[in-house]
């Protein structure tokens, strides 16, 4: 399973020293040796984002809380954004799969299923940066 580590304090992601101790605890280790993770608390400071294990257009790998930017193709209804959308990547419970999450009415809203759109977009950051 892949994933990556965000540091919101540092608004960056944490590149090294990610490894699995065991099957049910997982480790960073920094390179001053130091850690986040201490038995069953996560330190709020950091948050682990999954691979999807879908990519998009530029063959980029797609993650939670990725922010995919889907163009209009023109084929689209008149009512589509002439400069696209922007969607929040996000596992649905309920659907049991990655779903894109639209913000375009000011509230949390499902749009679609990752797999109907994730081949036409483009990953243009993350979701906090919107």
């Amino acid at each position: 399973m892949k994933f990556r580590v965000w540091d919101s304090a540092k608004k960056e992601y944490v590149n090294r020293g990610i490894y699995w101790k065991n099957s049910d605890t997982l480790l960073l280790i920094q390179s001053d040796g130091t850690g986040y993770f201490d038995g069953d608390e996560i330190n709020p400071q950091y948050t682990i984002e999954l691979n999807t294990g879908f990519t998009d257009s530029e063959g980029t790998e797609i993650f939670c809380n990725d922010i995919l930017h889907t163009p209009h193709t023109g084929q689209d209804s008149a009512c589509m954004k002439p400069e696209g959308y922007d969607y929040h990547v996000g596992w649905c419970q309920d659907k049991g799969q990655w779903v894109l999450y639209s913000y375009d009415l000011g509230f949390k809203m499902l749009y679609a299923p990752l797999f109907m759109y994730a081949h036409k977009g483009i990953v243009t950051g993350r979701y906090d940066e919107l």
